[in-house]
């Protein structure tokens, strides 16, 4: 008995391929989708890491400039280093960003003394042997505007601006705070 190969059933090895590549073409696809998805995810991940730590470091900053007066030579312009008198602490303390390095660091010293007036004249030319503890790394752009406080002509309160990016090109994120300094006991308001 013979067969007729019309009346057989199956695929032809041409559908079987057109189906094969008509699949891996939709499978290619969904792997491209997904592994951009991934990549995203990734990326915005590292943004918010980079924005939680630059957060952190400016909100520890800010409330630390607060009840300060600005002590630091280097006044009036964009600084890289900050040096300050806190009042609530009585506590001399250096910012510095460092660019080159990636890192923002802080050291500080109590003045620890029988006398309750300690001032920012305690803090003036005091020359730092502690050693710097780091806030943070990554750092790829630093932006410290100081606004010195004046008692003459007219009493002024002192402000200092912050601004951090942190990060790659691909996840970078900025931060930025400004500081009204509470000085007014020393400028004499």
């Amino acid at each position: 008995m013979l067969r007729n190969r019309r009346s057989s059933k199956g695929f032809s090895l041409l559908e079987v391929v057109m189906a094969m590549g008509a699949f891996t073409i939709i499978i290619m696809g969904v792997m491209q989708i997904t592994t951009q998805g991934s990549k995203s995810y990734r990326g915005m991940k590292a943004i918010q890491t980079n924005l939680e730590t630059a957060q952190f470091a400016l909100n520890l900053m800010a409330k630390e400039l607060r009840t300060s007066s600005v002590v630091s030579s280097s006044t009036g312009g964009t600084v890289s280093s900050i040096v300050f008198f806190d009042y609530s602490q009585n506590r001399c303390i250096q910012y510095r960003a460092d660019e080159s390095t990636g890192m923002v660091m802080k050291r500080s010293h109590s003045f620890v003394s029988a006398n309750p007036d300690t001032n920012r004249s305690d803090c003036e030319g005091y020359v730092f042997a502690e050693p710097y503890e780091t806030l943070l790394s990554g750092l790829s752009n630093q932006v410290v505007i100081v606004d010195p406080s004046e008692a003459v002509p007219d009493p002024a309160v002192g402000r200092v601006t912050v601004s951090l990016t942190i990060g790659t090109a691909g996840a970078a994120a900025t931060a930025q705070t400004t500081v009204s300094l509470r000085d007014f006991n020393y400028i004499g308001i």
